[in-house]
């Protein structure tokens, strides 16, 4: 079947699949309080650590926070906190089946005894670490009801044959990106890596309001029944995508944007740290390059957001190294290049497309650091004074696109007709369907959405092909914290590394 009428029947197929099962009211009640400690009654309830213990909020110490999203509970600390899947909870344990102490099964009522009185089903005080929450009856109700879905609703979009995963796109798409998803996925199953399951790919273009961004990803995800999100280009809708996420627990296996949050919540992950790591690698390579008197730096920025926010880090960084001459400066349309010129300085970072490169660049014996998401072409092109360089930084360079990695992107275009457009987000995108794929053959049979974020935060040494190798941790989420930098040869049109 050719790749065209291949990529239009199966998305025929994947628009007519149905939409997974949601929660009853008392359910959704019952789910605010597990994950958040929260009544949406607008009811206080309070934690106890013993009987005459400190209180606080159950806001601060949610179920959640110890027994997992999905109640299985994973040892921390020397603790391993209880399973609260209901089919572990209404499971009589005896002496000998392997765990801590043997029990009666649960009950509504015990349960609310354990978490109200710190007494297990049989009567043994629970571990001085499991807090005593003060709740009305009715949040006892809907807390109860609400557990007794864990380990029993299925995943959302995970069937015995398929796994239905989203990609975030663009406000106007991308058909390219789309397609290649496509055609990886069915060359996935072809090769039976992932358990006699297909893919299955959704797509949500964001809306152009950026503001709208997380509800836009909330609703796109209840509505088509998404286990997880393959790879989201969330540029200007970073913080309420991230938020929308981590509100309901949902992976985002590879978000793609030049502004990463600084601080990535468990279940959103990036390719790369964006313009703050460019910017932060450029300026310890200038510290480290730079020897002599401490030189004079200008650094040009946009007024306000990240820009700014950059611009305050840089300025620290040149200062801790002993650098006195630091100068930041809020550009503009309007901005008097000549005066600039004037003050003679030594290095020049640009963190700003508010100014033409091209005439910036004409300045003799300086050397500009410019993040590689800010050079503009006319830079590259532009020849440079005598003394001057041009030092720029990428997580990924053109020389990793080639060998197995360009031969493997070639055959996959080829068999199914990809579309030449938008190269750079295709390969970002494959970047996340490659992942995605390891992780569930990592998996198993058995998924679950915080089993997915458990394996991803454990691969290290991915190889992707066209990339660094991907590493990831429990505290770190992004796939190439460090860029390269690179210094700008613009007489053969091409980047040396530098660092």
């Amino acid at each position: 079947m050719s790749g065209p009428l291949f990529l239009g029947l199966l998305v025929v197929l994947l628009s007519g699949s149905v939409v997974g099962q949601g929660l009853t009211a008392e359910e959704e009640r019952g789910r605010e309080i597990y994950l958040h400690g929260v009544s949406p009654s607008g009811q206080a309830i309070i934690a106890q650590f013993g009987k005459d213990g400190p209180q606080l909020p159950a806001s601060s110490v949610p179920c959640a926070n110890c027994h997992g999203r999905d109640g299985r509970g994973r040892r921390e600390g020397g603790v391993t906190p209880s399973d609260l899947r209901w089919l572990q909870l209404t499971r009589e344990t005896s002496a000998g089946s392997g765990v801590a102490r043997p029990r009666p099964a649960y009950t509504d009522r015990l349960l609310t005894r354990a978490f109200t009185m710190g007494l297990d089903s049989g009567g043994t005080v629970l571990n001085s670490v499991m807090p005593l929450y003060h709740l009305q009856g009715s949040d006892a109700h809907d807390l109860i009801a609400y557990m007794k879905t864990l380990g029993v609703k299925p995943e959302p979009g995970v069937l015995d044959t398929s796994v239905r995963v989203g990609a975030i796109l663009p406000p106007h798409g991308s058909t390219a990106v789309r397609e290649a998803l496509i055609a990886y996925f069915h060359e996935a199953a072809q090769q039976e890596e992932i358990f006699g399951r297909h893919i299955e790919l959704e797509t949500l273009n964001l809306p152009d309001d950026s503001a709208q961004g997380g509800k836009a990803v909330r609703d796109f995800i209840r509505d088509r029944s998404i286990f997880a999100l393959v790879a989201g280009f969330v540029t200007g809708s970073e913080k309420e995508v991230v938020a929308a996420l981590d509100d309901i627990g949902v992976p985002l296996i590879l978000g793609v944007t030049p502004f990463p949050p600084s601080a990535t919540d468990r279940y959103a992950f990036f390719l790369d740290g964006g313009i703050p790591s460019q910017t932060e690698a450029l300026a310890n390579y200038a510290i480290a390059a730079h020897t002599g008197s401490p030189p004079k730096v200008l650094i040009l920025h946009s007024s306000g957001g990240v820009e700014q926010h950059m611009a305050d880090a840089a300025f620290e960084q040149f200062r801790t190294a002993g650098w006195t001459e630091v100068q930041r400066v809020v550009l503009g349309s309007d901005s008097d290049l000549t005066k600039l010129r004037e003050l003679h300085p030594d290095i020049v970072m640009l963190l700003s497309n508010n100014i033409s490169q091209k005439e910036l660049v004409a300045w003799p014996k300086t050397m500009f650091l410019v993040p590689g998401v800010l050079l503009s072409p006319d830079a590259i092109a532009s020849p440079l004074m005598n003394g001057s360089s041009i030092l720029t930084a990428f997580p990924i360079l053109p020389s990793d696109f080639a060998g197995e990695g360009l031969a493997e992107y070639r055959a996959l275009a080829k068999k199914y007709q990809l579309q030449s457009s938008d190269l750079q987000a295709q390969l970002a995108a494959l970047c996340g369907a490659k992942v995605l794929v390891e992780l569930l053959r990592r998996s198993g049979r058995d998924l679950s959405r915080e089993k997915l974020v458990e394996t991803e935060e454990g691969l290290t040494g991915l190889e992707i092909g066209w990339t660094p190798a991907f590493n990831f941790a429990p505290n770190q989420h992004i796939a190439i914290p460090t860029p390269r930098v690179v210094e700008v040869d613009s007489k053969n049109h091409k980047f040396v590394q530098v660092r």
